[in-house]
């Protein structure tokens, strides 16, 4: 499949002339593996150019999400009865919001791969048994571009930077689960910085104002239009990486 010629330069690097090894040297010794649109999983029905949001002509199966309804209903500020319901209610919603931010990063994934022909691979890892997954690109490729985890950090870091969202953290690096988060929330910004520069346009939800923050936070979608001026909900981009998450799934269990 041919990518696409629009060059895109987030930074004043061009990546172009990263090497391959520069790219995959830091995991040598670990398995990575593309992901479609080199495989149609449902057999020779032709790949949409863009998603079906409302479901119709939908040639992939989106797979059925059980949300808890009470947790939305409560305040953050209510009494619980005892201590143990306010832990459980609190980690019921930690997992509400880890699964939004999966089906964010992957719905957003998923666009570049139907829409621009990008192609992420991935460094297999274990899948949580509570929440979706998280995935990370371990490298990707767009319009003959080929950007790295680190690349993807910076872009990401700078985007919301310079954009006032969030300021640089000195303090990320100092545990292993600071640099994770932090790594999860730049490629994140650097995916909605890549879209932008492609003609979208997102809305965000309010970060909390909060003083010397220790990790990179995650800036949340709240809307996107895409170039053509239609605009699409939080919720309909969500059910986009739950198809993508689906997809994965598959994949993974043919390759295990």
């Amino acid at each position: 499949m041919s990518l696409q010629t629009t060059q895109y330069q987030p930074i004043d690097r061009d990546f172009s002339s990263t090497t391959e090894s520069e790219l995959t040297s830091s995991a040598s010794n670990k398995e990575t593996h593309p992901v479609p649109p080199f495989e149609n999983p449902i057999g020779n029905t032709k790949l949409p150019t863009l998603p079906s949001f409302n479901g119709i002509n939908n040639p992939f199966r989106c797979p059925t999400v059980v949300v808890n309804d009470d947790l939305n209903d409560k305040p953050l500020g209510s009494k619980f009865k005892t201590p143990a319901k306010r832990l459980s209610y609190l980690r019921e919603r930690k997992i509400l919001g880890r699964n939004e931010e999966s089906e964010i990063i992957d719905g957003l994934q998923y666009l570049l791969i139907i829409r621009h022909h990008a192609v992420f691979y991935y460094v297999k890892e274990k899948r949580s048994k509570k929440t979706m997954k998280f995935r990370i690109p371990h490298s990707m490729e767009l319009n003959d571009m080929k950007l790295g985890i680190n690349e993807l950090c910076e872009i990401g870091e700078k985007w919301l930077v310079e954009r006032g969202l969030c300021e640089r953290c000195l303090e990320k690096e100092k545990s292993q689960k600071r640099i994770q988060r932090s790594k999860e929330a730049e490629v994140n910004g650097a995916l909605i910085c890549i879209m932008d520069s492609l003609g979208y346009s997102f809305e965000f939800k309010k970060l909390k104002d909060k003083q010397n923050r220790k990790t990179t936070p995650f800036v949340k979608t709240v809307s996107i239009t895409f170039p053509d001026g239609v605009n699409y909900s939080v919720e309909e981009l969500k059910k986009v990486g739950r198809q993508y998450d689906a997809i994965m799934l598959q994949q993974d269990s043919r390759n295990d």
